[in-house]
């Protein structure tokens, strides 16, 4: 028989410590004072695991749940979002980092797209707390890694037992004990309030790359070349605005005009030219023919370059070219910008979805420059077909040959657009919320008029059947 030897005191003392970090400052003492008298059990031999229990004993006024959450009776300020945004980021990037180290220790493609699935749902979970449709008692950092904790658990377990990662590394197995802990603990004493504090995000990420000097909840807004190579997201070809967005370009340098032009070699320059650019163009009534023309060229010329990039068969095609522009018309009325205060600046709703596709810069940062999203339509443009391309083949696709229904791959992708891989279904599910009944119903109302040769209405955020354009 094999012998095997663990020291559990080192584990023991950095699970102690990150548990130490969970506690509120009001209960600090309380909670030190309880792991001091922690006992380590006999170990147990399971299927999968030994198993080392530890147990102390916590004070009896924390076993009582707190009172449930309530939606605000008022939307936040936006002084209030910019605090609670603030809040949310440790735990964003201590995700972020904790999947990149994952998935650098595999290329199975398939465990891969698990880490990305379950990255994407935990950020659309906190665009919906920025946006008040899930409120949170107490700590949201805590909801969130409650939310997520057990999805990343499994994973990690399925990939160990499957060899998809090394099970030798035992920094796995304290990563997965210190979450299990701060679960566990969450579960016994839900009237604690636990609190993930930074210290103890830092700590957690810490035991998966002990050796890794960088600061593991390091956190902006730019680019990550390393998270779009290992979740397949690629560069969009798309060049950068010049001059800088900051003055207004003039109409004849608006790089849009190329793109427009070059893509129509029917269309003369003098034709092209004789419209306003289209960034920082809020049309006025007397311009929404044009602006119509413009921005529909847009969005059909940005389907043909994802199709042309990724190649998609009939039918499937045509459902992805009608899809764009639907989406676009309910996501933000066919609008990058708005006038706000009379001053021209870049659509945004309360969980940070931006300009005409509403690509939501928490979802996607690191794969998407932010900025451009905020002040460049055809960069936002680009990026919404890209990201409506991956749902469709990765998800809807694959929904609808398991239905039987090619009209469920339009509604699909839109529902995990809208609210992460976990809704797929939405549409299909009678139990979906009212709120996203009537988004599901608008989507499809859209995308059937879109879909009949409709002419979409700026003015009226509608579609206008084709029979009576004629």
């Amino acid at each position: 028989m094999e012998q095997f030897s663990y020291d559990v005191g080192t584990s023991r003392d950095a699970l102690l410590a990150v548990l130490r970090a969970a506690a509120p400052p009001e209960h600090r003492a309380e909670l030190e004072q309880a792991l001091r008298r922690v006992q380590v059990l006999e170990p147990r031999i399971e299927a999968r695991d030994i198993v080392v229990p530890i147990t102390f004993v916590l004070p009896e006024a924390w076993l009582a749940p707190p009172p449930a959450a309530t939606s605000a009776e008022a939307p936040l300020t936006e002084t209030e979002l910019d605090v609670l945004d603030k809040t949310l980021q440790p735990w964003d990037a201590f995700l972020v980092y904790s999947i990149k180290q994952i998935a650098l220790d595999s290329d199975n493609e398939i465990l891969r797209k698990r880490l990305f699935e379950l990255l994407l749902n935990s950020r659309y979970r906190l665009t919906d707390i920025l946006s008040g449709e899930q409120p949170t008692a107490g700590d949201p950092v805590r909801a969130l890694f409650v939310s997520t904790w057990n999805d990343l658990r499994t994973l990690l377990a399925d990939a160990q037992h499957e060899g998809l990662l090394d099970t030798g590394l035992l920094r796995y197995a304290a990563f997965i004990n210190a979450g299990d802990a701060l679960t566990a603990l969450d579960h016994a004493a839900p009237g604690l309030g636990m609190h993930l504090s930074i210290d103890g995000l830092r700590r957690l990420a810490h035991s998966l790359r002990p050796d890794d000097l960088a600061d593991s909840l390091a956190y902006d807004q730019k680019i990550d070349p390393l998270l779009r190579q290992l979740f397949d997201v690629d560069e969009l070809p798309v060049p950068a605005p010049n001059p800088a967005p900051e003055p207004p370009p003039p109409p004849e340098q608006s790089w849009l005009d190329i793109f427009v032009t070059s893509a129509h070699a029917s269309d003369t320059v003098e034709q092209v030219a004789g419209l306003p650019a289209l960034d920082r163009w809020v049309p006025g009534e007397d311009e929404l023919d044009a602006y119509e023309q413009r921005l529909s060229s847009l969005l059909e010329q940005s389907a043909t370059a994802e199709l042309q990039r990724i190649g998609v068969d009939a039918p499937y095609d045509q459902i992805f070219r009608n899809l764009i522009p639907t989406t676009a018309m309910i996501e933000s009325c066919w609008h990058q910008y708005v006038l706000r205060a009379g001053e021209i600046s870049y659509l945004r709703s309360q969980a940070g979805s931006v300009g005409l596709m509403q690509i939501n810069q928490h979802v996607w940062r690191g794969f998407y420059d932010v900025e451009r999203l905020k002040w460049d339509t055809a960069y936002n443009a680009r990026a919404g077909t890209q990201v409506l391309m991956r749902y469709m083949k990765d998800y809807a696709i694959a929904y609808a040959n398991r239905s039987g229904d090619l009209n469920h791959i339009p509604r699909a992708t839109y529902s995990v657009y809208n609210a992460g891989p976990r809704a797929m279904g939405r549409f299909n599910n009678p139990n979906s919320s009212k709120r996203e009944q009537r988004v599901d119903q608008k989507l499809w109302t859209i995308y059937q008029g879109i879909a009949a040769g409709g002419h979409v209405d700026v003015n009226s955020c509608s579609v206008t059947p084709a029979a009576v354009t004629q």
